[in-house]
């Protein structure tokens, strides 16, 4: 069992999405350590606005990102896919092969104006 991300999003372990979730979050200098709901008392008000929070500051086990956030999303991550961890391309366990997977997925989900959903 792991965590499923509609659209084919994601399906993967909770760890992994952990992991990637991390590498997203450093990419914009953000310690998801040091922030409110992953131990640390640094509240998301507390920073500047980011379409990024919406997925960062999210439960990994259920709940749905609205369809409206998905364009900004989608952007966002494509804004920041070269500041991403370079790995070799085989790798599809790599941060940018599990960005462009998730990028798909978004991709799909804005073409139905379909929400997300954490399962």
């Amino acid at each position: 069992m792991g965590l499923n991300i509609s659209h084919g999003c994601w399906q993967g372990s909770y760890s992994a999405f952990g992991q990637w979730r991390r590498a997203i979050a450093h990419a914009i200098g953000i310690d998801l350590k040091a922030m409110d709901g992953f131990g640390g008392d640094t509240l998301w008000s507390a920073l500047p606005p980011d379409p990024l929070h919406v997925l960062l500051n999210h439960p990994d086990d259920s709940g749905e990102i609205a369809a409206e956030h998905c364009p900004l999303l989608f952007q966002r991550l494509h804004d920041i896919y070269p500041l991403l961890p370079l790995e070799p391309e085989h790798n599809t366990r790599s941060v940018r092969a599990r960005t462009k997977k998730f990028m798909r997925g978004l991709r799909r989900a804005i073409r139905k104006n379909e929400m997300l959903r954490f399962c």
